[in-house]
C-alpha cells in the first residue's frame, strides 16, 4: 500500500477490495494481551493464559520480534464471580439449553450448565410492605427488603391523575415480587437507588420521571421489554437516569429489548457486567451518554408475533437512537464534578492601582479555600479564569471595604498551586471529543439467531448514531466572553484536528449472528451509519467472530450496510420533507501507541444513495422523487492515526474504498496477503 505524493489519500477500489502487502513489521508493538484482565471489574470475568485454543478460549496476538509477525496466545475466560449477596436461604439460578440451543434463565434448573448463580439474603428480616407514593416523603431513606410480594410493584411512586410522588434515595433489595420493583412514574422523582433485584417480574420502570444514580445486582429478572431497567419517554416528557451501574446476570426481555431498555429515554452512562442476559444486554431508541463494561454470552433469539416470525438484532447492544454527547459550552465546562479558580483583578480607573484576589466556587457556590484544596487532592478538575474589573474611585474604596469585612468571603492574594492534570484545558476537552462513547468494553459470544429472517449484529447493531459532537458554533461566542478562560483556545476546539470516536479501547471476541433460512450479516457489529473504532493507548482486536448462513460459517468482523440510513430534513418554505441517504464510513484510528487489530473480515454491502421526497400517488402510497441518485455506492474506510498506533488487518477488506490517511500506519498479516 503506498500513497500518491500528490494525494492525501490512496483508495483502492474494484469489487471485493483486497489490501495487498508483503507480510512484515516496522519496529516492535507494545504487549496489550493483559490490558482487559487489568481493567476487568471485580475481578468478575477471569482471564487465564493457556498453551492452545478450545472451549471457552478467546485468541490475542503478540508481536514477534524474531519473526516480525503477529503470533496468536490463546487466553480461557471464565465467571470467577457465581456468588451474590449474604444471609440464611440460598436461591440457585442457572441457564437450561434446550434441543435447539435456546436458553432459558430460571432459578432451580433441572439440567443447568456452568456457571450457576447462587444469591442468598436474609430471611429472618420481614418483608417491607408494598407501598405507593403520591406526596413528597424525601426527608426519609426507603430501606429494607421487599420480598415475595404480590402487588403490582413493590415501591409506587406517582399515578394516574396527575399525582406524583418525591422519594429520597432508596438503599433496599427486591427479591421474587410478582410485578415491578419500582414502578416511576407522572413527573415523579426519585433520589439514588442502591440494591439488589433478584427474580422479580422487571426490576425499575421509569417514564417522564427523573431518577438520581442506580447502582446494584440485577439477577433473574423478567419483563416483556427492559428486564432489568426500563427507562422511556413518557405523555410529555423523557425518563431521565442520571447513571446505572452493577451487574447484570440472568434477566429475560421476552420482545428482545435487553435487560436495559432505553425507550426514547435519556441515560447518562452505564456500566456494569452483562451476562448472560437473554433478550439482548442493552436496547437504545433515546440517549445514552457512554457505556463501558464487560458483555458475556448475551444472547437474542427470534420470535413469533402477529406478522411473522421477527428480525434479531444486537446481541450485547442495539441502537436506533444516539449513543453519545452533543455538547456545548456549558455541559463542556460546567459539569456538577468541576470547580471553578478564578483569579479576579480589580483596577481603578482613576489612579492606575490594581490588586488581584484568588477563590474558588463550585455549583453551590463559593468555596473555603480549605475545600478547594480538598477538591484539588481528591484529583477533581479545574477549570481556570482570569476576570478583571475596572472600577471608579468610588467603587475602588467600597471593594476594599468588602474585602476588609470579610464579605467577599474567603479569598486570598496569594496564587493557589494548581497540578496540570487538574486543569480543564484545550487537549482535554479535545480528547473528551474523540473518546467513544462505547469505551474500555470486552464482547464474547454474544450472538443472534433466526430461523428464517434477518440476523445481525451478534455484539452491536446500529442503526442509530454513535459518536459525540459540537453543537455549539464557539465563533459566536463573544470574545471578551472566551478570554476569561485561560487554559482553552475556542478556536482550536472549533477546529481542531480530532476524530471523535464511536467505540474507544474495546475488543470483540467470538461474537456470531446466525441464521438458519435468512441472512446473517455482522459477526460482531452491524452498522447501517458511519463507526469510528479508535485504539488510544489501548486496543481494540477483532477476533473469532463469524456469521452461519444455512449452516456455512464465515469470519466476519464488522458488516457495514449502504443505503440503508436515511435524515429527514423539512422546509417550510416548500412544505416538503427532504431525505438524505449517505453511503456509510467505517473510520479506523489508533493513536498514543494504541493497536487495531482484525483477524476476521470487514464486509459490506453496495447501495443506493442520495437526496428525495416523497409524492402521494392516486393508490395512497408514496413514490420516492429522488433530486440526487447514485447506485451501487459502497461504503468507505478511512484509516487514521497519529503515526504512533497500529492498524492490522489480517483478513479481508471486501467491497470497500479504502482511503489511507496521513499518520496512520497500517499492516498486512499473513491471511491478508
Amino acid at each position: 500500500m503506498t500513497q500518491s505524493p500528490d494525494s492525501k489519500y490512496v483508495s483502492l477500489k474494484g469489487g471485493g477490495a483486497k489490501l495487498i502487502a508483503a507480510a512484515m513489521m516496522i519496529g516492535a508493538l507494545p504487549s496489550f494481551t493483559e490490558a482487559h484482565a487489568q481493567a476487568l471489574d471485580n475481578n468478575i470475568i477471569g482471564l487465564t493464559r493457556v498453551e492452545n485454543a478450545g472451549d471457552n478460549t478467546i485468541t490475542k496476538f503478540e508481536y514477534n520480534e524474531e519473526t516480525a509477525l503477529f503470533d496468536p496466545t490463546f487466553y480461557e475466560f471464565n465467571i470467577q464471580k457465581t456468588e451474590y449477596g449474604s444471609g440464611d436461604t440460598t436461591l440457585n439460578f442457572g441457564w437450561e439449553a434446550d434441543e435447539n440451543g435456546n436458553f432459558t434463565f430460571t432459578q432451580n434448573p433441572t439440567n443447568p450448565v456452568e456457571p450457576q448463580i447462587i444469591y442468598k439474603y436474609d430471611s429472618t428480616a420481614p418483608s417491607k410492605e408494598a407501598m405507593t407514593v403520591t406526596t413528597d416523603i424525601s426527608d426519609t431513606p426507603v430501606e429494607g427488603n421487599f420480598i415475595g410480594l404480590d402487588a403490582a410493584a413493590a415501591i409506587q411512586n406517582g399515578e394516574n391523575f396527575g399525582k406524583s410522588g418525591i422519594i429520597g434515595n432508596i438503599n433496599a433489595n427486591f427479591i421474587n415480587n410478582s410485578g415491578q420493583a419500582i414502578y416511576n412514574t407522572r413527573n415523579s422523582r426519585i433520589g439514588d437507588i442502591t440494591g439488589d433485584f433478584v427474580g422479580n417480574y422487571g426490576g425499575i420502570y421509569n417514564s417522564d420521571s427523573e431518577i438520581g444514580n442506580i447502582r446494584g445486582n440485577f439477577i433473574g429478572n423478567t419483563a416483556a421489554e427492559g428486564a432489568a431497567i426500563y427507562n422511556a419517554y413518557g405523555i410529555s416528557t423523557p425518563g431521565v437516569i442520571s447513571s446505572i451501574s452493577g451487574n447484570f446476570i440472568g434477566n429475560t426481555s421476552i420482545l428482545n429489548n435487553g435487560a436495559i431498555y432505553n425507550r426514547s429515554g435519556d441515560i447518562g452512562s452505564i456500566s456494569g457486567n452483562f451476562i448472560g442476559n437473554i433478550g439482548g444486554a442493552i436496547s437504545n431508541s433515546g440517549t445514552i451518554n457512554s457505556i463501558s463494561g464487560n458483555f458475556i454470552n448475551n444472547y437474542k433469539k427470534s420470535y413469533i408475533d402477529r406478522e411473522g416470525e421477527s428480525s434479531v438484532m444486537g446481541g450485547a447492544i442495539s441502537n436506533r437512537g444516539f449513543i453519545g454527547k452533543s455538547l456545548n459550552l456549558d455541559e463542556l465546562l460546567y459539569k456538577d464534578t468541576d470547580y471553578l479558580y478564578i483569579k479576579n483583578t480589580f483596577k481603578n480607573a482613576d489612579t492606575g492601582e490594581s490588586v488581584s484576589f484568588y477563590f474558588a466556587s463550585d455549583k453551590t457556590g463559593k468555596l473555603t479555600l480549605e475545600k478547594f484544596q480538598d477538591a484539588i487532592n481528591a484529583g477533581n478538575k479545574i477549570i481556570r479564569e482570569d476576570i478583571t474589573e475596572t472600577l471608579n474611585d468610588e467603587e475602588w474604596t467600597a471593594m476594599k471595604e468588602q474585602i476588609a469585612s470579610g464579605a467577599m468571603g474567603d479569598v486570598t492574594t496569594e496564587p493557589i498551586d494548581i497540578p496540570a492534570e487538574n486543569l480543564i484545558t484545550t487537549d482535554s476537552l479535545l480528547s473528551e471529543m474523540s473518546k467513544g462513547p462505547i469505551h474500555d468494553s470486552l464482547f464474547i459470544g454474544n450472538h443472534v439467531k433466526s430461523d428464517t429472517t434477518e440476523a445481525l449484529g451478534g455484539a452491536i447493531y446500529n442503526n442509530g448514531e454513535i459518536g459525540s459532537s459540537f453543537i455549539e458554533d464557539f465563533d459566536n461566542i463573544p470574545e471578551e466572553e472566551k478570554e476569561v478562560y485561560v487554559d482553552i483556545d475556542f478556536d482550536k476546539i472549533s477546529t481542531g484536528d480530532i476524530v471523535p470516536a464511536s467505540i474507544t479501547n474495546s475488543s470483540f471476541y467470538n461474537n456470531y449472528a446466525e441464521s438458519e433460512t435468512g441472512t446473517a450479516k455482522g459477526g460482531a457489529i452491524y452498522s447501517t451509519t458511519d463507526l469510528t473504532i479508535a485504539a488510544d493507548n489501548g486496543e481494540s482486536v477483532f477476533s473469532g467472530n463469524k456469521v452461519i448462513n444455512n449452516g456455512v460459517e464465515e469470519s466476519n468482523a464488522i458488516y457495514i450496510e449502504a443505503g440503508q440510513y436515511k435524515t429527514p430534513q423539512y422546509d417550510e418554505d416548500l412544505n416538503t420533507t427532504f431525505y438524505t441517504v449517505h453511503d456509510p464510513t467505517l473510520t479506523l484510528n489508533a493513536t498514543n501507541g494504541g493497536l487495531i487489530y482484525f483477524d476476521d473480515k470487514i464486509a459490506g454491502s453496495a447501495g443506493t444513495t442520495g437526496r428525495y421526497y416523497e409524492e402521494r400517488q392516486a393508490d395512497g402510497s408514496n413514490e420516492q422523487i429522488w433530486l440526487e441518485k447514485t447506485e451501487n455506492n459502497r461504503y468507505n474506510v478511512e484509516l487514521e492515526g497519529d503515526g504512533t498506533g497500529k492498524i492490522v488487518f489480517n483478513n479481508d477488506v471486501e467491497n470497500a474504498d479504502i482511503f489511507l490517511n496521513d499518520g496512520a500506519i497500517t499492516y498486512l498479516g499473513r491471511e491478508s496477503v
